[in-house]
């Protein structure tokens, strides 16, 4: 399951979201104004050293809500290294997460936040930041 955050006037919700990067290349930002879409996120993709890399902030978005650089912070875990011959050298378990406090963020007047939750490439729901259901 991969949830995808987005930054919607309230009442409009169009679930194509362009942003994104795969595992093996490095994130890289659109410059292009694009409000509501908070993050650039990860495709993940079979690399030896793990699927898992952070999402990172737009630019636009992370100006939108007033966020400096420090307030959004990206991680990544690993469990363990398997060893068998199909699947050497991949993580046991791994995950990754971009998060930020609720107190930097200062959402303007009209908007919300919303997630979009994705298993197998598609749109299971979307939820609203008290977890009510959007659609």
């Amino acid at each position: 399951m991969r949830p995808s955050a987005c930054f919607k006037p309230l009442g409009s919700f169009d679930l194509k979201l362009d942003q994104s990067f795969k595992s093996s290349e490095l994130p890289v930002p659109s410059t292009v104004r694009t409000p509501f879409e908070t993050c650039c996120r990860l495709e993940p993709e079979v690399v030896f050293f793990g699927s898992f890399t952070p999402a990172i902030t737009l630019p636009f978005f992370q100006n939108l809500v007033g966020g400096m650089d420090d307030d959004f912070v990206r991680q990544n875990w690993r469990y363990g290294r398997r060893n068998q011959v199909r699947g050497f050298g991949q993580p046991e378990s791994a995950g990754c997460s971009l998060w930020v406090p609720r107190k930097a963020l200062k959402i303007p007047h009209g908007f919300k936040l919303a997630w979009i939750v994705r298993l197998d490439d598609e749109v299971v729901t979307v939820v609203g930041e008290h977890n009510n259901l959007l659609r």
